[in-house]
């Protein structure tokens, strides 16, 4: 169990990196710059935000206990959960022409929903945090999107990813 929670440690601290490389290298595009400096700055965004969380001391030492396992894997969730929601984020924006029904469908947003189960049957404290800043970005993300569909046609895609949020806290009744 302790190997397992330094695993998962490593492997927060690596989804945490590969999150800031891809908002950094985007956030530098956005400001004008040429692929290089914005591959070179999402590289040193990776690089400061994956040792930043490995060497925090707190986290540290969660990684290194068994009991730590439960804050270990709840941060490699929080990271992959963020990575998605990052990832659906960008396909919907560099998608001009598409509504936000289309933007719902996306199984990048599909997964995340089902890593916030995840993280909802593993803490629920922190995810409940968690589930509310996502669905707000959410909402921000489909806000300036149009609507052509009738609300009838919203049911299937919103009821695909509440099931797949309750399949995490549906681990309980095993």
């Amino acid at each position: 169990l302790n190997l397992l929670a330094a695993g998962l440690g490593a492997l927060a601290c690596a989804l945490l990196s590969l999150l800031a490389f891809e908002l950094g290298g985007r956030w530098l595009r956005r400001q004008g710059e040429g692929d290089r400096a914005s591959a070179w700055g999402g590289c040193l965004a990776g690089l400061v935000a994956g040792l930043g969380l490995g060497g925090a001391s707190t986290f540290w030492s969660q990684s290194l206990a068994a009991k730590g396992g439960i804050y270990t894997l709840q941060m490699a969730l929080l990271a992959a959960t963020l990575l998605l929601l990052q990832r659906w984020a960008a396909a919907v924006e560099d998608a001009p022409g598409a509504d936000a029904l289309a933007a719902l469908r996306l199984p990048s947003l599909r997964g995340a929903a089902l890593l916030l189960g995840l993280g909802l049957a593993n803490h629920w404290e922190t995810q409940a945090l968690v589930l509310m800043v996502c669905s707000f970005w959410m909402v921000l993300v489909l806000a300036g999107r149009p609507r052509r569909a009738r609300l009838a046609a919203w049911a299937a895609p919103l009821a695909a990813l509440v099931g797949l949020g309750l399949a995490g806290p549906a681990l309980y009744l095993y």
